[in-house]
């Protein structure tokens, strides 16, 4: 299985669907599953079967609870791998592997900090001014 993760806001953007349709061509169809396609809970699939969890995070680097949820259980729990997305205009920017950083007083809008392992300027859009200070 093949999972994308995004706060719900960014699930009715063009990056989201941008996201998807790569994913839809680089994986076969059937493999791809979207936020809206799961359960809320894991009991109706089976967590061992992810294989990659996408994860689009906001402009400036956060995800929500949701987001964060997916990500602890799929890959600090059950070892899938995961890669971070970055919205630029109505597509992304694959960013591959990236730190999680609960965040100080977290609601569950803005619940954590996501960070590129290797912060690079070159994805064509603006970075989280975080990134910068996090190095």
């Amino acid at each position: 299985m093949i999972i994308l993760t995004a706060p719900p806001e960014l699930r009715e953007t063009g990056s989201y669907e941008a996201c998807l349709r790569m994913l839809h061509w680089r994986y076969d169809a059937e493999l791809v599953f979207a936020d809206q396609d799961l359960p809320e809970d894991s009991a109706s699939y089976d967590p061992s079967e992810v294989v990659t969890l996408y994860v689009l995070s906001r402009e400036d680097g956060t995800i929500d609870a949701g987001a964060y949820g997916k990500w602890e259980l799929l890959c600090e729990k059950h070892g899938a791998q995961a890669t971070l997305l970055f919205p630029v205009g109505e597509s992304a920017a694959e960013l591959g592997n990236f730190t999680v950083s609960l965040l100080e007083g977290a609601d569950d809008q803005s619940h954590a900090m996501v960070t590129p392992e290797a912060i690079t300027s070159s994805v064509g859009g603006p970075m989280p001014e975080a990134w910068g200070r996090t190095r």
